[in-house]
């Protein structure tokens, strides 16, 4: 959706909102049940692309909440420029910006966002700035991209739903205080797992595989994350990692563009860069492990109260602790029988899953 619109310069007063229209420019309230303790909000703006500390703005231990947004953002931007606009209008365009009010429970760790959300669908809105009054009803085309516009906006910040409808981007105003709950809108927990070596991993009872691992995660995940495998037999070291509940302070601006961040509004998925942990995990076999014919993916995977959260792959080769103690037992076994040599005979499976070849 902001990939649409044009940064430039500007600015403009605030006027004070009809005391009976929901008031864009502050978030007061109590989120029940708060397990995070006490935060210094943090703000996102678009037009910008950067990430500030709220001084002045708290979210308490008890988790009220307590925020007024800058009487106006640094760059706002020109909401049709570039466009064409059919419909009814008060004004040609106006200076403009959008903004969300988010949380960090550590550094670069991204709780989610303190927001109004609709009542009817839970729906979390954006905060709208507007250097002027002014409405709009119809539909700007912006290249090859349709932006539907249902706004009454006061000077100053407004509240405003912000949607993908059948490939149509949508803003629209919501100004009803009784249509709307504070809430924490969380990030999408998850942990992402990179490496910078996907060689594939050979393991035997004499040889271990290890890798550096960075691990992110959003969404506000706290302490232990387990670590496992997909494949019987192989284990990993360590078991599990943990993430810090340290509350953090600013956020460095690491925030995608506005085109993205507008997509990942629409989706309710800050793209913000997640706390990343990077740990040597070493791959090793135990005795339930069997062989491999050729290679076959084996996935890493973190999880928390058997919920997984994400996972990488390698390609693996797998020579299995009983391979050699089968083979011993067969030349056991065949001291007192005679062997028979067919299609299913020993022999047969220690060739391919050993490399032996019988001797005459």
């Amino acid at each position: 959706m902001l990939g649409l619109l044009t940064a430039c310069g500007g600015g403009g007063g605030q006027s004070t909102p009809n005391p009976d229209q929901l008031n864009g420019a502050q978030l007061k309230g109590t989120l029940p049940a708060w397990p995070y303790g006490a935060m210094t909000p943090q703000l996102y703006t678009y037009g910008e692309e950067s990430l500030k500390l709220m001084t002045g703005s708290t979210v308490s231990q008890t988790g009220e909440v307590s925020v007024t947004l800058p009487a106006s953002p640094a760059q706002p931007f020109d909401l049709l420029g570039g466009c064409t606009f059919n419909g009814t209008r008060s004004v040609t365009s106006i200076k403009t910006d959008l903004a969300d009010v988010l949380l960090f429970t550590g550094p670069d760790e991204l709780l989610g966002q303190v927001t109004y959300v609709r009542n009817s669908d839970g729906f979390p809105l954006t905060h709208m700035y507007a250097n002027q009054a002014a409405t709009f009803n119809g539909t700007a085309i912006c290249g090859s991209n349709t932006l539907k516009l249902n706004l009454t906006l006061h000077a100053g910040w407004n509240m405003v739903a912000a949607f993908n409808e059948s490939g149509i981007l949508n803003l629209a105003s919501v100004t009803d205080p009784a249509s709307v709950t504070l809430k924490l809108v969380k990030a999408q927990e998850s942990v992402t797992l990179s490496t910078t070596d996907n060689s594939s991993l050979t393991l035997s009872p004499q040889k271990t595989e290890t890798r550096a691992i960075t691990f992110k995660q959003t969404g506000g995940i706290v302490g232990p994350v387990t670590l496992s495998t997909n494949i019987p037999g192989v284990v990993v070291t360590p078991s599990t990692i943990t993430f810090s509940s340290t509350p953090g302070q600013a956020l460095q601006a690491q925030a995608a563009t506005p085109a993205l961040r507008a997509l990942s509004r629409l989706t309710g998925q800050a793209q913000l860069q997640a706390q990343a942990l990077t740990t040597n995990v070493t791959f090793s076999l135990n005795d339930k492990a069997t062989s491999t014919l050729g290679s076959e993916g084996l996935e890493l995977k973190a999880s928390q109260n058997g919920v997984e959260l994400g996972k990488t792959s390698f390609a693996v080769s797998i020579t299995a602790p009983h391979v050699k103690a089968s083979f011993q037992e067969y030349l056991r076994l065949s001291a007192y029988r005679p062997l028979q040599r067919t299609s299913r005979s020993p022999w047969s499976r220690l060739t391919v899953s050993a490399g032996l070849s019988p001797s005459r």
